[in-house]
């Protein structure tokens, strides 16, 4: 557990123009390859120990959000107010080129960047501010990576649109932060309705997907952060519990938990839990596995059954 924060800005030139909360990412290939959008985009290769830009001045006032492609990292895009740039080969550091892709966009603040996990070509942005009924939109959708846009705002409210997120087990759905709350596609921005309820009419900063457990995240300014849980088909919640709670485990892709934790898993399908030697705090404890009928197993394989269960 570490005690006290150190700097990690060593090589970012703080005297470049950036906003208030300027954005900070990370590349889902690689947890030590971060990205931080000043007027410039910086990045580090070491986790945070050295940065160093790989871009000229994109923004005059700052950067708002950098995206990172989950199918290949070498592509990247950066957008601020009225500017939205791409580079395909980010992994070159300096050398690093960047096209603008702004045409065909709304002169319109950049608040997100959201690109296909599959796809480094196919990625949608958000925008906020009005467009008071000059036909323009708050989401649009490139497939070519940005060469062309295509406003799928559909019906959606003229409101500033501040994330979205795209659903990777769902085809064609999509959902978004607004400032009156978050919003869903399932037929790719053709139309959108609001999203479930109990959620306050208030405005929404950031969305996030946790697939493994199927929670939809709102952060909300001001009245705190709302779950929703969204399974796919006809997936069943099923948790999996210690006594202490805190217990360590994994699954069998590779992903650690601490007990509880709630899976959005399909009826019949299997899933191995292996429990942790390691336990932060209850070193040398011992588990003893109750109510299996075979006497319980370390690592144990769980066939899902049709309901609900823990």
């Amino acid at each position: 557990m570490g005690l006290s924060w150190n700097p990690a800005q060593n090589g970012i030139n703080t005297t470049d123009d950036s906003q208030f909360i300027p954005p900070f990412v990370m590349d889902p290939s690689n947890s030590l390859r971060l990205y931080f959008g000043a007027s410039r985009v910086y990045q580090t290769t070491d986790g945070a120990s050295s940065w160093s830009a790989i871009s000229g001045d994109l923004a005059e006032y700052g950067l708002t959000a950098i995206a990172v492609a989950p199918s290949g990292s070498n592509t990247v895009y950066a957008g601020g107010y009225g500017q939205l740039y791409v580079t395909t080969n980010a992994l070159s550091g300096a050398n690093a080129t960047w096209s603008s892709i702004m045409a065909g966009l709304p002169d319109l603040s950049i608040t997100q960047i959201a690109v296909n996990p599959n796809n480094s070509l196919v990625a949608y942005v958000t925008l906020s501010g009005f467009n008071f009924g000059d036909g323009g939109g708050h989401v649009y959708q490139t497939t070519n990576g940005g060469l062309n846009w295509t406003n799928v705002s559909g019906d959606l409210p003229d409101i500033p649109v501040n994330d979205l997120v795209i659903d990777p087990d769902t085809p064609n759905t999509l959902y978004v932060a607004t400032d009156i709350g978050v919003f869903r596609t399932v037929d790719a921005g053709e139309s959108w309705l609001p999203l479930a309820s109990g959620l306050p009419y208030v405005v929404v900063n950031s969305l996030k997907l946790h697939e493994p457990t199927r929670t939809l995240r709102a952060a909300t300014y001001g009245r705190g952060a709302w779950d929703l849980w969204i399974p796919v088909g006809n997936q069943v919640p099923i948790g999996i519990a210690s006594s202490p709670s805190g217990a360590p485990f994994q699954l069998d892709d590779g992903t650690t938990y601490q007990a509880p934790v709630t899976f959005s898993w399909t009826p019949g399908t299997q899933h191995t839990v292996t429990w942790l030697e390691s336990w932060t705090g209850l070193e040398g404890a011992r588990y003893v596995f109750e109510n299996w009928m075979d006497g319980g197993t370390n690592p144990r394989t769980i066939t899902v059954p049709s309901s609900s269960t823990t």
